[in-house]
């Protein structure tokens, strides 16, 4: 099939055959943030299970911004175990705590949703699955991504050389 940028979407229960099929074809899997942190269970989504074939996210268009999902998702014994498991600092935010680890992971690539990027809550949420009519309406608008946001981003990325991998092909 030649050089194709697949990623396999291995959410949910994810079956041997699943598994098998990832592996055989070498198609990354994917890795949620908001699904790592149980505080009593061990998550294959957490970074410490990362590994280099996947892509890790903060969450997908199916999630709540990270904000919301802290805010309004999260158990307090839940937000407690992130706020250890990050290390976060007392003046830092949950995004940025969550970055700091996506961007620090083994994964190969890393992808942020605007909506985290820019640290909006639950209400900019691009979609709720199973229901209709206020799904993907949510748009950035042009002064929203400011220059310390810019900023932000690129020193992640540099930090954490996470370079475009694309474009070096």
């Amino acid at each position: 099939m030649g050089d194709l940028n697949i990623i396999a979407e291995d959410l949910g229960p994810v079956t041997d055959r699943v598994i098998e099929l990832r592996e055989t074809t070498g198609f990354p899997g994917m890795k949620i943030l908001q699904f790592a942190f149980d505080p009593n269970g061990d998550s294959q989504e957490a970074p410490h299970h990362h590994r280099n074939n996947v892509v890790a996210y903060t969450g997908t268009h199916d999630n709540n911004t990270i904000r919301g999902w802290y805010e309004t998702e999260t158990t307090a014994e839940g937000r407690a175990y992130l706020d250890k498991y990050s290390h976060r600092g007392q003046d830092e935010s949950v995004n940025q705590a969550l970055f700091r680890l996506l961007f620090s992971s083994v994964a190969f690539m890393t992808v942020v949703t605007m909506q985290d990027l820019l640290g909006l809550d639950g209400t900019t949420r691009m979609n709720l699955p199973n229901t209709v009519g206020e799904n993907w309406v949510w748009r950035m608008t042009e002064n929203e991504l400011t220059p310390e946001i810019e900023e932000q981003l690129l020193d992640y990325t540099v930090t954490y050389r996470r370079e475009n991998i694309l474009l070096k092909k």
